[in-house]
């Protein structure tokens, strides 16, 4: 009978083999070296026979956590990099020790240890405070902590060492959009997007921020290069077809939904950007006609569609589509807005019933201030935020808890005025439902719309039951009916005509 054959030996193993029998230390690291950079299960083994065969302790237990990190042993490995820097002294390498620092606050950050990652990032930028990308993570670290300003100032070291870092340049792209710098973020992005063309995140970063200052012919390239990038992803569709609307481009933009819907037959914003789009110009009164007998019919076609829709358990409301363009046609729009608003409301039934459901009323205590909310992305400097600035910093604050909900992600001395005068500022997040929800949570008394149609959030309006107003262009008729101490009411509902006006005494049209 035939013995059985020796397993065959790859060339690392039987170098191992080799080393081992030789006790060569210095072999046995090389090995350790090659066994790590082919991700080999035997590199742990290795570098202990290293450590066996007497190579040095420090850098020696510095390949031992690299092994035991890559074999996913993370306690071991940081016991053994705090051995590396323990048993070495102050005879390993500067180069060498920050590293195992780097290697430690890499471990930290993946275990959730803020603080060590911290430490340790610290500790390694003191031994090469020229590493850009160890400044970056120190960044990171100190956003996930929330303390924005020390995160931007790591990022700014961080760029001051390499101007070219594209991954810096988009965190910090990214924390001065959640600081409300949008000037700033598209600065960052920009750079971010000459650095890197193929990056998709920040063309698209910086196409958003440009649309949220409507600067829609800017925003195009971007958004084009994104959806080059990715062309399945749909934000970014959804986002160019809106751009390509606002600059007049509405065939472009009918073809980006249409496939779409031919994707996800169910995608509500690109359905009604179909069926509700209107021309910026008017060739005549024929022209204008007929935009609105095909706007009329797509609110029938909508309202038909929402009745029969059978929402899937994960669907959210979430609708970002703005009804203003009725206002530039001169005419009439009452009986178009009501038809819009049983459609939004149909709709919310079906999406997010609990958010239909009738506020309770709030009680409150004898004395105690009434809760008045406004809620825009206009109250800014813009012609909404001129004219209904005093209504919100006139509110005499012994009477009226003012809470200022802004959808507006910039930030100028109009904000800066309506957030000191109000009790409590909120960020309002970009989903209309979890901004829904996180209104009624605070359960105001009175809830304001000041620029009903200039913005999607029209679409909160049926989630409040009925204390709600909505303004529309010619309600109030004369300097008396706007003063600063006037409040809407809670019977306002969509479908009058007026706002109801609530003064000390009485509510202006209802006489209560």
């Amino acid at each position: 009978m035939n013995s059985p054959s020796a397993p065959t030996l790859s060339p690392l193993e039987a170098a191992a083999q080799a080393a081992l029998a030789a006790g060569d230390p210095q072999a046995l690291v090389a090995l350790a070296h090659q066994a790590l950079s082919g991700h080999h299960p035997q590199a742990e083994a290795l570098v202990r026979a290293a450590l066996a065969a007497g190579a040095p302790p420090g850098p020696t237990h510095y390949l031992l956590g690299l092994a035991l990190r890559q074999a996913g042993k993370l306690p071991e490995a940081t016991t053994s990099f705090g051995q590396s820097l323990a048993l070495s002294g102050d005879t390993l390498p500067p180069t060498l020790r920050a590293e195992v620092h780097e290697q430690l606050a890499q471990i930290a950050q993946q275990r959730g240890d803020l603080d060590g990652a911290l430490t340790s990032w610290e500790a390694a930028l003191a031994l090469h405070p020229e590493r850009a990308r160890a400044w970056n993570n120190l960044a990171m670290v100190w956003r996930a902590k929330g303390a924005t300003d020390q995160a931007q100032t790591a990022l700014r070291e961080a760029l001051r060492h390499d101007p070219s870092y594209a991954r810096a340049w988009i965190n910090l792209g990214e924390l001065l959009l959640g600081g409300l710098d949008l000037g700033g973020a598209i600065e960052a992005f920009g750079k971010a997007c000459t650095l890197d063309p193929q990056d998709f995140s920040s063309h698209l970063a910086l196409g958003r921020c440009l649309v949220q200052l409507n600067r829609y012919a800017e925003a195009e390239a971007p958004l084009r290069k994104a959806r080059t990038l990715s062309p399945e992803h749909t934000g970014v569709q959804e986002l160019l077809a809106g751009v390509l609307g606002q600059l007049g481009a509405l065939e472009d933009a009918q073809a980006i939904h249409l496939a779409l819907l031919k994707r996800e037959p169910e995608r509500w914003n690109a359905r009604i950007a179909l069926e509700l789009a209107l021309p910026d110009i008017y060739t005549g009164a024929a022209h204008l006609a007929e935009a609105r007998e095909q706007y009329s019919g797509g609110l029938a076609r909508l309202l038909e569609l929402a009745q029969h829709y059978r929402a899937r358990p994960e669907e959210r409301f979430d609708l970002r589509y703005a009804v203003f363009a009725l206002a530039y046609q001169g005419l009439d729009d009452l009986p178009l807005q009501r038809s819009w608003a049983s459609f939004l409301q149909t709709l919310a039934q079906k999406l997010a019933p609990q958010l239909c459901e009738a506020l309770p009323a709030r009680r409150r205590a004898v004395g105690e201030r009434m809760r008045v909310g406004f809620v825009s992305s206009m109250l800014r400097a813009h012609t909404v935020g001129n004219y209904f600035g005093p209504w919100l910093t006139g509110l005499d604050p012994a009477r009226f808890e003012v809470y200022f909900y802004n959808l507006f992600r910039g930030r100028d001395a109009m904000v800066e005025k309506f957030e000191a005068a109000a009790a409590v500022t909120r960020l309002l997040p970009g989903t209309t439902q979890t901004a829904a929800e996180l209104i009624r949570a605070d359960q105001p008394d009175v809830l304001i719309y000041t620029d009903v149609g200039m913005d999607y959030l029209a679409a909160f309006s049926p989630c409040f039951g009925s204390r709600r107003c909505n303004w529309r262009p010619g309600d109030i008729r004369s300097p008396r009916d706007s003063p600063a101490s006037m409040v809407f009411c809670r019977r306002a509902t969509w479908s009058r005509r007026r706002a109801h006006v609530f003064t000390p005494n009485r509510c202006c049209f209802c006489r209560v």
